[in-house]
């Protein structure tokens, strides 16, 4: 039986500072088992690498010992029950193709892009393609090597390597993390402006951000997305921001995170788990945000000294006008 593979949920800056600086800070158990946090040394300068973020639906296969299976972010997918036609189009890919991919029975993830799965951004209308920008093998996510004329048969088939549109190396200095946010926001102003993706197929229009990686631990605790204005989930005073940014009360809270961007991630998200955009779907939408909320922005709420029944109900005030305009669109 094909056991779903999910790919992680990526967070933002301030969650890798707070992450690399505790666990510098860690001196072990007290007698409570809680953890003991103290600052005695200096915290590590670490390299990050970034690649292109694109505005699709997240995708993978799987090569399993007993085949092969395509997923969406939430699901095993088929040809009979797809999401924007990735399975269809993992079956139609030749021999060659898959050969190069499987690469010893990793699992590529890669983001579903183009054609009309999103809009607003440059890659839109151009046609379908999968976009790799990781493998996971053997429970560890690895950096697989491709040859050059392997990836020339991937990109014939539509398929591409994340890092060939574009790629950028920062040093963050998790003492004075400021100092990398900077050069982090002029990046991604510049990637919003002109994504490289399209620029690398022909294209010019808006790009949505960049992904980055450390480049001497690959755990998916080190990763962090960064998204221009246009395409941010939450409103904030500063992209990338290095500390927490509180709101003031529940109101505040809910205009900074409850956006349209947020609203519409979580109407393609419907559409991914295969949920109709209807009536009867009203709390399964309802339930998507929330938690998206809550999970995103858990360190907002405990800076502004607010809980999950503080915001709950005025979340899904706000939410529901926009699902409600969107079930009466079909």
């Amino acid at each position: 039986m094909s056991k779903m593979i999910k790919f992680p949920k990526i967070g933002q800056f301030r969650n890798v500072v707070k992450r690399v600086r505790e666990a510098c800070d860690f001196q072990g158990l007290d007698g409570n088992e809680k953890p003991i946090y103290r600052h005695e040394s200096d915290y590590p300068s670490l390299k990050f690498t970034g690649t292109v973020k694109l505005h699709g639906t997240n995708a993978a296969i799987a090569f399993n010992d007993d085949g092969i299976h395509v997923q969406s972010r939430t699901r095993i997918i088929t040809e009979a029950d797809d999401n924007a036609g990735f399975a269809a189009f993992v079956g139609s890919l030749p021999q060659n193709a898959m050969d190069i991919m499987e690469k010893g029975g990793a699992t590529v993830f890669g983001e579903w892009c183009g054609g009309n799965i999103q809009s607003g951004v440059a890659i839109n209308g151009l046609p379908k393609m999968f976009a790799i920008f990781a493998h996971r093998k053997g429970g560890e996510w690895v950096d697989l090597p491709y040859s050059a004329e392997e990836e020339s048969v991937l990109s014939d088939n539509g398929i591409f390597l994340m890092r060939c549109f574009a790629e950028w190396s920062i040093v963050i200095d998790f003492n004075s993390p400021e100092e990398a946010q900077n050069k982090i926001c002029a990046l991604v102003d510049a990637v919003e402006r002109e994504c490289p993706a399209g620029k690398y197929l022909g294209v010019s229009g808006t790009g949505e951000g960049i992904v980055w990686k450390c480049s001497t631990d690959p755990s998916s605790e080190l990763w962090f997305k960064t998204k221009g204005e246009k395409h941010s989930a939450t409103k904030v005073k500063t992209l990338s921001a290095v500390d927490v940014e509180k709101a003031a009360s529940v109101n505040d809270f809910v205009e900074m995170t409850v956006t349209d961007n947020r609203l519409s991630q979580g109407i393609e998200s419907m559409k991914e788990m295969g949920l109709p955009i209807e009536m009867k779907s009203t709390g399964d939408y309802m339930r998507w945000v929330i938690t998206d909320i809550l999970k995103e922005e858990s360190d907002t709420m405990e800076a502004s000294g607010l809980v999950a029944k503080d915001v709950g109900g005025a979340i899904s005030k706000k939410a529901k006008v926009f699902w409600f305009a969107e079930v009466n669109k079909f």
